[in-house]
């Protein structure tokens, strides 16, 4: 079964998250050199 609609649904869902992988991890890796540094 081909479903053209769930795969677009999957690419968006994987821009997203890349997106917001890269918003957490810059909220976690900037806590944590701002720590390092102290």
């Amino acid at each position: 079964m081909e479903v053209p609609q769930f795969e677009g649904l999957f690419l968006c869902l994987e821009v997203i998250d890349k997106n917001i992988a890269k918003k957490i991890s810059g909220l976690f890796t900037g806590p944590k050199i701002k720590v390092e540094e102290r």
